[in-house]
């Protein structure tokens, strides 16, 4: 995995930004950790909400810049606002808008920042995004072409959003099979992965009650999602693992809570210190190995 790295002293990181949903909001704070260590970024990999954090850092977006952005449009009069851009826009579509899954497509039109690449290869990074293959049954990894289908494809959480159609065929989220896409990451020096996907916990957290109490009808449905992904990702991880798991406080949280921005960035924020020290014991290796060679 190791290539002789861009500048004489720091190696250049991957990022595998992982699927969680909300959760993934908390990628920002390991970006912000990144810049702070003026570390190089050579390349990012996203499945679901990594998939759209790691198209703004691929598009040349600071971390600050979606901190505030993040924290602007999860006002609720702004989510409001931004919703409302997504309503049917004649009699053909209106039927539309009673059906319970949502086009991801025009989620991504009217809650992300203008600006952004609309191809790959437009982006100042290499990206990797990583859908499901419904029915092939597998990871797609998508690397080129217009990137909002892409994104849309990655994030199309089954029961939230509709499927999307990429290349003639039926894609769905990319958490489906692969949650930490550490595997998609083009060469690079160290692999910094960050995995949100969190679980079902007891006492209240994440939707949980006690150990003898059944979850609600939605909770079971998102907490055996989580299972399933935590299960694929501790072998993906026995497979390819990185040089920095990191794994943000934010199992409290559930996948659709949004509009707790401001706290999921606190949670992560929390931890801003183990993952500024887990990240530079890492390059401090990694320097000492290129000194030995």
């Amino acid at each position: 995995m190791t290539t002789q790295s861009a500048t004489t002293d720091l190696p250049r990181l991957g990022l595998a930004l992982g699927g969680g949903g909300a959760r993934g909001l908390s990628h920002i704070t390991i970006l912000d950790v990144v810049e702070e260590l003026g570390l190089p970024i050579a390349c990012v990999s996203g499945t679901s909400i990594g998939s759209i954090i790691g198209w703004g850092v691929a598009s040349g977006l600071s971390a600050g810049d979606m901190r505030a952005f993040v924290l602007e449009t999860a006002e609720a009069r702004e989510v409001a606002a931004r919703a409302w851009k997504m309503r049917p826009k004649g009699w053909n579509e209106f039927s539309k808008w009673f059906e319970l899954q949502l086009e991801p497509e025009a989620v991504l039109d009217a809650f992300m920042p203008d600006g952004l690449a609309a191809s790959f290869d437009q982006l100042v990074l290499p990206l990797a995004v990583v859908a499901t293959d419904y029915y092939g049954w597998h990871a797609q990894v998508i690397k080129d072409g217009p990137i909002a289908p892409a994104v849309a494809a990655s994030i199309a959480i089954p029961f939230v959003f509709k499927p999307v159609v990429l290349d003639g065929r039926v894609h769905v989220d990319g958490g489906v099979v692969n949650p930490l896409p550490t595997d998609a990451l083009e060469t690079c020096d160290l692999v910094v992965a960050v995995d949100v996907v969190g679980g079902p916990k007891p006492d209240g957290e994440n939707g949980g009650g006690s150990l003898d109490t059944p979850p609600s009808q939605m909770d079971s449905i998102f907490g055996s999602m989580q299972i399933g992904m935590q299960t694929i990702t501790s072998k993906l991880l026995e497979l390819r693992p990185p040089d920095v798991l990191i794994t943000p406080p934010i199992a409290e949280f559930q996948v659709l809570d949004f509009l707790k921005t401001k706290e999921i960035l606190a949670a992560s924020d929390a931890e801003r210190d183990t993952i500024k020290r887990d990240i530079s014991v890492a390059v401090e290796r990694w320097m000492a190995r290129e000194v030995d060679a």
